[in-house]
């Protein structure tokens, strides 16, 4: 999906604004994507793209702003304790520790943000 989501910014940005609703949303969907095949780095990117976006054409005081800011946070909080748990890993009492970097984003990040997406779209409409 990350890759149509992709394409579909590239032509949507080719043909509109890029603080165009269809354009913001596709950016959306285009890290949320990335997040759920854990590519927590490009999902950042593409937030804080859209973040500065937003901030050009709406400001900071702007609902979509904050969602967008809000959403930068719970990603980057969810990366610093996935840090966190690697670097000090926890194992139960004589096994060895092993050291992995997780694959799949917590279930509690996304639902933090599907909360700021319903949120989102409550305010706009």
């Amino acid at each position: 999906a990350t890759q149509y989501f992709e394409a579909a910014l590239l032509t949507q940005q080719m043909l509109v604004d890029a603080s165009n609703e269809t354009v913001l949303g596709t950016m959306d969907h285009l890290a949320a994507s990335n997040l759920l095949v854990g590519n927590r780095e490009k999902a950042l990117l593409m937030l804080e793209r859209m973040l500065r976006t937003q901030e050009e054409a709406f400001g900071v005081h702007d609902e979509r702003w904050n969602a967008t800011r809000l959403k930068i946070e719970v990603v980057r909080e969810s990366k610093s304790k996935a840090l966190e748990k690697v670097d000090h890993p926890t194992t139960p009492q004589g096994q060895p520790k092993q050291k992995s970097t997780p694959k799949s984003v917590p279930q509690a990040v996304l639902q933090k943000l599907n909360m700021s997406l319903r949120k989102k779209k409550e305010t706009i409409q």
